[in-house]
């Protein structure tokens, strides 16, 4: 790693803690470099990487100051504003999907609450549950595995879980330059920093990856398939490339798959099997107003990512996974 990069992280370390609060003033770079014992090129080096990073802001005759990178988003980032024209969610029901999902919905209380379905909320379900899902999710040439499956709330909450699980506050993760909003409300309550790598138009660069990989990340989040907001998918030689540079810098990624069930791929995973934790979510599929998040999950992560799902009470409602589990039986 390149020394001005880890001075870097040193500070963003100390930001993090809270030893460097929101407003502290940073030495003049000429006496931090004199403090730290490098050249002044350096330290103006490590001042544009915090600068990058949001870390701090500066102004020329006051100084570089710690900035409030945790303020909070804009609204329009985090819930939808209420108006009339929504841009925020996307779905669409059939026009008989309610009489439908009623009728089905009728069979499954007519036929008595099953002792699971009144069980508390957790990350995991039955065996019958995990290969209904498992069934849903997979595609010609490639099928999840039931027993990898973790579930939870929904796909939003799926994500936030990973993100604590695999770079808790102060660390950094790799998204694609334009990323899902959510991703960055997220990150942002989390205390994680989100670095951009350059798209095209396929989506994430493997050049800029490895770039940002040099630099240090703890994983990657991206969307290879029907890319949110971009609409881009990644080809197979493109998600090879991707699943390389995961093996060689030991990376894991966060591939969500919530849009895959539009445009059916081989997903990401299929190249790096044990470097990749898969977000599916029924809302898209079914409807909004049933949410369940599924993730398929290598096992020398399942531990880490069922604890962040409880820690967050981000489990699955029992009802809501048993009532998925008869829909998808029910056709």
């Amino acid at each position: 790693m390149k020394p001005y990069i880890d001075i870097a992280d040193g500070i963003a370390a100390r930001i993090a803690s809270g030893e460097l609060p929101f407003g502290s003033r940073l030495p003049p770079q000429r006496d931090f470099a004199y403090n730290q014992g490098i050249a002044v090129s350096t330290a103006s080096r490590v001042y544009a990487e915090l600068r990058r990073r949001g870390l701090v802001t500066g102004e020329i005759g006051r100084g570089t100051f710690v900035a409030n990178r945790f303020a909070p988003l804009d609204p329009a980032l985090q819930e939808p504003s209420g108006t009339g024209i929504d841009l925020e969610i996307m779905f669409r029901l059939a026009p008989d999907a309610r009489d439908l999902i009623a009728e089905s919905t009728a069979r499954f209380f007519k036929a008595g609450l099953a002792e699971r379905a009144a069980m508390p909320s957790s990350v995991r379900s039955d065996r019958a549950a995990h290969a209904a899902f498992a069934k849903l999710t997979s595609i010609a040439g490639y099928k999840t595995d039931p027993d990898r499956l973790l579930l939870s709330g929904n796909g939003k909450q799926a994500i936030a879980a990973c993100f604590a699980a695999l770079a808790p506050r102060g660390g950094r993760i790799a998204v694609e330059a334009l990323t899902y909003p959510f991703a960055i409300a997220a990150a942002r309550m989390l205390g994680i920093e989100l670095v951009p790598v350059q798209l095209d138009e396929e989506g994430m660069r493997p050049d800029a990856l490895e770039r940002v990989a040099k630099d240090g990340v703890q994983c990657v989040y991206l969307q290879p398939t029907l890319q949110s907001p971009l609409v881009c998918t990644m080809s197979e030689q493109r998600r090879r490339e991707i699943a390389g540079i995961l093996e060689s810098h030991d990376l894991t990624a966060i591939e969500d798959r919530i849009y895959s069930f539009l445009k059916p791929t081989v997903p990401l995973a299929a190249f790096a099997r044990d470097r990749v934790i898969q977000i599916d979510s029924l809302s898209k599929r079914l409807m909004p107003g049933l949410s369940l998040g599924i993730l398929s999950v290598p096992s020398l992560l399942q531990d880490d990512v069922a604890r962040s799902l409880r820690a967050g009470g981000w489990m699955a409602p029992s009802l809501s996974v048993s009532l998925a589990r008869h829909w998808i039986d029910d056709g």
